[in-house]
């Protein structure tokens, strides 16, 4: 079997090809092949954490470009690491996180404070953390728990006061509506074998 090599990326602009024609890339490497931007823009395997590499600059301004891009979406798509997907697969992603029987059992798992967190961004479409009801470690606890089981959108910007500011969205608050109408057109099974083929296995 042939290992998977990760492609060299040296801009913003080669990410954005390489996640056109992969489909998905992840910041760090995974155990999946798809291609990841550390390892891309090292051009090599980095242990421990890659602020400290000599690309580390890079990676952070590359990784910053590309998720500020119209065409990709940011979620925890594999093993609850980062995934950059393009547009082209966002109504496969919309069609599976929004399925009822999809987020049932997901959501029956949850803690007490994560699904009244949830509850809360469903009835509100989208919540910032400074209205949430949960504050401070419980409101970061439920937040990671709904983001890594994909019931929410999770986005989180610098303030200018140095801290982070997290903010939670419906999916279909999210969704563009283009982007709504494919997912509607998309049997369940079919939208998660895209998935799957774009991750190089499930969903996460």
């Amino acid at each position: 079997m042939t290992p998977f090599r990760e492609p060299r990326i040296a801009s913003a602009a080669d990410a954005l090809a390489v996640l056109a024609k992969a489909g998905a890339l992840t910041i760090v490497p995974t155990g999946r092949a798809v291609p990841s931007l550390v390892g891309a823009i090292a051009g090599e395997p980095i242990k421990g954490s890659w602020w400290s590499h000599p690309a580390g600059k890079a990676i952070f301004r590359i990784a910053s470009a590309v998720e500020a891009s119209d065409r990709v979406l940011a979620a925890k798509l594999i093993d609850g690491k980062i995934t950059l997907l393009d547009r082209a697969h966002w109504p496969a992603l919309i069609r599976v996180v929004t399925d009822r029987g999809w987020r049932a059992p997901r959501i029956d798992a949850l803690a007490p404070p994560a699904r009244a967190l949830l509850d809360q961004v469903e009835r509100a479409g989208e919540l910032h953390a400074d209205d949430a009801a949960l504050t401070g470690k419980a409101f970061t606890a439920a937040r990671r728990a709904l983001d890594l089981v994909l019931l929410v959108r999770s986005t989180s910007e610098h303030t200018e006061r140095g801290h982070h500011a997290s903010t939670l969205s419906s999916w279909t608050r999210w969704c563009p509506p283009p982007v709504a109408t494919a997912a509607r057109k998309l049997t369940l099974a079919d939208a998660r074998a895209s998935l799957a083929a774009v991750l190089h296995g499930p969903l996460a």
